[in-house]
């Protein structure tokens, strides 16, 4: 029998009737301070209903009228359940469990596992809530024992385990999921010990194993589990050994080669001074029409994208606009090993013409810092030259996938003359303006960037010239503008005394927010926002709305409408504008002007190495 303390809780006693538990039992807290949470003291009563810590507390119990069997079972926080018998005094941490469980979820006797639960509380942590981005380990081995590098968490796991990211029930809990080279997964579970029961406690195997079967849990993938698992692990393994050197043309067609040159990590996890020079490939394929060998290896890789792509979904493989781009490394001893993906939508474009969408880029963990991200952009762009692609766009990149293209649009238009002399002519005019300011006494920065705006600003042709060149859309290229002439300011320098001044700079960044403010509230500087915003996405609130950057993202959150102020989720591709305050407006921009010109000067250290 379970019951729960609160206030006006009553429990049948026999010869009593219904008796206030107050009256049945004393609860105090022992050692004060030892657990490191806020836990009232009561010395008799109950545990008020407003007071329900999740961790296991040493508490002792007192039946008041020791009856003539056991009282009840006493839930604290609906965790840990302890039995009271007919002892005047019983301790919460007893020898005694029935609710502490062994691996085939049999009870077992708990005194050391009660015991590491009370001093995780001690040191301040939850014994029975750990973060599943650390229960989950990856391993990859090149053949059933070997490993080929140290093992990496994951990045996400709630897709997996919920938004929350964790796993409740357990006292040291692990998943480790082991891949071949050919991706094949073997998934093992362990733990010292369960401490709540299969309801309350989080399932650590089947939402793992329903991820890499693939298409939610019913797909063709191959999925070995648990040490039953492992003797099928192995032969599988040995069956496939050698199927990526034998793969050849099967493989795709072999669009980028490249050598890069690393520290040898890979094993040991410490970085040595040895260097190893391998040879990075990338093979295209179209997916719906690749040999069985990378349609298998993609449905594999696909359910990693899981734990490292924040919303990350399944493609349709038998679409024939996917183009599919695998990464291969090969050692000097000829081995070869796949280290990465990428998924490339293909769009018409009347009359004649492709739109490519770089969908989704991983690179497995331990290869990662060799460049293979830049390679797999570069293999896009080399592929696109080929198809007459109009533009690349990119499907919600994360900064750093971002700051990938946006270096190499910046070194392209860098190296390209005619972009070149319109930027130069372009910050020429806004040293002028500067230094005729700045002489006659009358320098300010705002100013100074709205009457240099036309000579910054790019002229509608140029901007559809320099999209074709580069394969950039509108969008792209106003951005990749502005970095330009960025960079340009930072390098120009005003005053041979003073290099530093910064002066030039600070124009280009007034006249970006310029722009920027213009998007929202009008060039005119009168026009209300929601004006502006006609023909863009919007979703109103209480006090005004917001408006999306980008109407594919907008689509996510519209489909469920937005009835508060508070900010939806996909806040990064909006802007809030209120129309109550023109203050509140003015800020929403300068924040989204101050994070615009931030991801500028981080992209040039990036492009400046």
């Amino acid at each position: 029998r379970v019951v729960r303390l609160g206030e006006g809780a009553t429990r049948r006693t026999g010869e009593t009737g219904h008796q206030p538990l107050e009256k049945l039992f004393e609860i105090e807290r022992l050692a004060e301070g030892s657990p490191s949470i806020d836990f009232p003291a009561c010395s008799v009563g109950h545990v008020p209903r407003s007071s329900s810590p999740d961790l296991i507390l040493p508490v002792r119990v007192r039946a008041r009228h020791p009856p003539r069997r056991p009282v009840c079972l006493i839930r604290i926080s609906n965790l840990l359940n302890r039995p009271i018998d007919r002892s005047t005094t019983m301790d919460f941490n007893l020898k005694r469990s029935r609710a502490v469980f062994d691996n085939n979820n049999v009870p077992i006797t708990a005194d050391s596992t009660v015991q590491a639960a009370l001093n995780a509380v001690n040191a301040g942590g939850n014994p029975l809530v750990a973060d599943a981005n650390q229960v989950l380990e990856f391993h990859v081995v090149d053949d059933a024992v070997s490993s080929r590098c140290p093992p990496f968490h994951p990045l996400m796991s709630h897709q997996i385990y919920g938004e929350g990211e964790e796993i409740k029930g357990y006292v040291e809990p692990k998943v480790v999921v082991t891949l071949s080279g050919m991706f094949l997964p073997l998934i093992e579970v362990s733990y010292k010990s369960k401490v709540l029961s299969d309801e309350q406690a989080t399932a650590l195997l089947a939402p793992v194993e329903k991820a890499f079967k693939g298409d939610d849990g019913e797909g063709d993938n191959v999925v070995m589990v648990g040490p039953a698992g492992r003797e099928a692990f192995a032969a599988a393994v040995r069956e496939e050994a050698g199927a990526l050197e034998a793969g050849g043309d099967g493989l795709g067609e072999a669009v980028l080669r490249r050598a890069v040159t690393s520290s040898s990590t890979r094993t040991t996890g410490a970085a040595t001074d040895d260097k190893e020079s391998e040879q990075l490939t990338i093979y295209r394929s179209t997916l719906a029409d690749a040999s069985e060998v990378v349609k298998k290896l993609h449905r594999r890789m696909e359910p990693l994208l899981l734990f490292f792509i924040d919303a990350a979904s399944a493609i349709d493989g038998e679409d024939p606009c996917w183009e599919f781009l695998l990464c291969t490394l090969t050692g000097a001893d000829g081995k070869v090993r796949v280290v990465g993906l990428a998924t490339v939508y293909s769009f018409y474009v009347y009359p004649d013409q492709r739109r490519f969408r770089l969908s989704q880029a991983f690179v497995m963990p331990a290869e990662q810092g060799k460049g293979i991200g830049s390679a797999i952009v570069d293999a896009v762009f080399s592929v696109a030259k080929e198809r007459n692609v109009v533009d690349i766009t990119l499907e919600d990149p994360t900064d750093d996938f971002r700051r990938l293209r946006d270096r190499k649009d910046l070194r392209e238009m860098m190296g390209t003359a005619w972009v070149m002399e319109a930027a130069e002519a372009a910050i020429s005019e806004a040293v002028a303006a500067v230094s005729e300011a700045t002489k006659s006494g009358t320098f300010e920065a705002t100013a100074t960037a709205t009457a240099v705006a036309a000579a910054l600003d790019p002229k509608a042709d140029f901007l559809k010239r320099l999209g074709a060149a580069l394969m950039m859309n509108t969008k792209q290229s106003e951005r990749m503008w502005e970095s330009l002439l960025y960079k340009l300011a930072v390098d120009t320098a005003l005053d041979a005394s003073n290099e530093d001044d910064g002066r030039l700079a600070t124009v280009v960044e007034g006249w970006m927010a310029k722009n920027i403010e213009a998007t929202f509230v009008g060039r005119d500087g009168e026009t209300k926002a929601k004006e502006v915003a006609a023909g863009k996405v919007i979703s109103d609130t209480p006090t005004g709305f917001w408006m999306y950057k980008d109407l594919r993202k907008a689509k996510k959150d519209l489909a469920n409408p937005l009835n508060t102020s508070a900010p939806p989720a996909n806040v990064a591709n909006m802007v809030p504008v209120n129309d109550v305050t023109d203050e509140s407006q003015a800020n929403a921009i300068a924040e989204y002007v101050a994070t615009r010109i931030n991801e500028v000067r981080v992209l040039l250290g990036v492009v400046g190495r």
